[in-house]
């Protein structure tokens, strides 16, 4: 690393920083994912001068080294995907309740109104089992897709609107396309696979990997309510990966269920695993095009577990990089050091510090 490269990185993130701190503080609360904004003791403007104090302060005091992001920020194609990692560094120490991140928009506002006016009363919404929610049925031919599911609203905003698995800063974006086969590591109640499906068509294929129980038994009924995308669609049930026939132990968490090593609590269910490229080995698969992956803090384990897949097939691949604190740079550095000619994006769909996925292309 050079102090040229490294000076250049530290005045853009101090660029960054200036430019965060002059943006308010307004409708900066994802009730959708962290329930009713808590009410505020101080008025408006000494709420205002009081988060910037906590700005400063958690900067200062930060024990996060952003030239640890440096390696990544230079694989980074473009000064949007810079501009994302700078944005998402700054929110991670500050707090996302202290920051407002590009992502927020009045587009986002209206994207995700726009997805609860698909939801419908035609059919009763399902109750989760141990979860304090439930998925309401939703009708998306409204906005292009012949698809009706049980989900909900933020889900349908972030896969269909925001279209969170694809990259259209290149041309050609990097998404799935016709004919493609497209694997969907951590389909949990199937949106993501019928999404995929809308894209590959008849022609194509989506290999989708899940486990839960709970969460299977709302994909099977998603999948049997859309029989014209659901017949090219394959679900195996396990979780993905770096071997095959590994022991893992589950922590049952609806969308958000984890595996591990160890158990994470007393009576943990244990599973099986199967790696990516023993699949494509035992289905002869001839080629694969498209790899996402959103699963929960195993993505770096899987890609070990697809090498053969990756070198033989070089597939686009859209991998989230934010359930682990190091995944912005392990993932990117682990890619790279395979040398097949991956180039890299960054996107970031929430405005809280989930859905970050980074986007890879072989050239």
């Amino acid at each position: 690393m050079s102090a040229e490269v490294a000076i250049a990185f530290l005045s853009h993130l101090q660029a960054k920083v200036f430019e965060i701190a002059t943006r308010d503080l307004e409708q900066n609360h994802e009730a959708d994912r962290y329930g009713p904004e808590p009410k505020r003791v101080l008025g408006p403007e000494l709420q205002k001068y009081q988060s910037k104090i906590d700005a400063i302060a958690r900067l200062k005091n930060s024990k996060m080294l952003p030239l640890v992001l440096l390696d990544t920020y230079q694989l980074l194609q473009d000064e949007y995907s810079r501009d994302v990692l700078l944005e998402l560094f700054v929110q991670r120490v500050i707090g996302h309740d202290r920051v407002k991140i590009f992502r927020n928009s009045p587009k986002y506002w209206h994207e995700r109104s726009l997805a609860r006016s698909l939801q419908t009363n035609r059919m009763p919404a399902k109750k989760i089992r141990n979860m304090n929610f439930e998925l309401p049925h939703f009708d998306l031919k409204e906005i292009g897709y012949d698809l009706n599911l049980f989900f909900a609203a933020i889900g349908i905003d972030f896969t269909f609107l925001k279209k969170q698995y694809e990259y259209s800063g290149v041309n050609p974006a990097i998404a799935a396309k016709t004919g493609d086969i497209v694997i969907d590591a951590g389909s949990c109640y199937g949106d993501t696979a019928l999404y995929f499906s809308t894209k590959v068509g008849p022609a194509g294929k989506v290999i989708g990997f899940e486990f839960i129980p709970d969460n299977l038994e709302i994909l099977r009924e998603n999948l049997e309510l859309n029989p014209k995308y659901s017949a090219n669609i394959e679900i195996i049930e396990k979780p993905i990966w770096e071997t095959s026939e590994k022991t893992l132990y589950v922590l049952n968490n609806g969308p958000g269920s984890q595996v591990s090593e160890r158990p994470l609590a007393p009576g943990a269910t244990e599973v099986k695993t199967i790696s990516i490229d023993d699949m494509v080995r035992d289905r002869n698969l001839p080629r694969v095009d498209f790899i996402k992956m959103d699963i929960e803090g195993a993505e770096l384990p899987a890609l070990k577990g697809a090498l053969n897949t990756l070198s033989r097939f070089r597939p686009s691949l859209a991998v989230c990089v934010y359930h682990k604190p190091n995944d912005w740079v392990e993932i990117p550095l682990f890619i790279h050091s395979l040398n097949l000619g991956y180039r890299m994006w960054l996107d970031h769909f929430s405005i809280y510090p989930e859905e970050t996925v980074l986007f890879c292309k072989a050239v």
